[in-house]
């Protein structure tokens, strides 16, 4: 249960993240309208259909869990910050 609950934290975050750099360049840039986060989650589920990652590893431990979700969480925060950065010189 704590495994979902973190899959369904992380994709929303992702997609907040997803929205944020569609307002500062996919807007600005081709003239489209806003995401809605139902949206962004569509798109990044197609984008994760579309690019599988095949891992043979089935056996995952709570240490690939929690690497997993720092890695996820930290990545997240820097595209964000990365994108505003470079928002601001559009």
């Amino acid at each position: 249960m704590t495994i979902i609950l973190l899959g369904v934290f992380i994709t929303i975050i992702r997609a907040f993240v997803f929205c944020k750099l569609w307002i500062w360049f996919i807007i600005p840039t081709f003239q489209m309208q806003s995401l809605r986060i139902i949206e962004a989650i569509g798109i990044l589920f197609l984008i994760g259909f579309v690019i599988v990652n095949n891992s043979k590893d089935d056996e995952k431990d709570w240490d690939d869990i929690v690497y997993w979700v720092f890695k996820s969480i930290f990545f997240v925060v820097f595209v964000l910050f990365a994108g505003y950065i470079a928002s601001k010189f559009m």
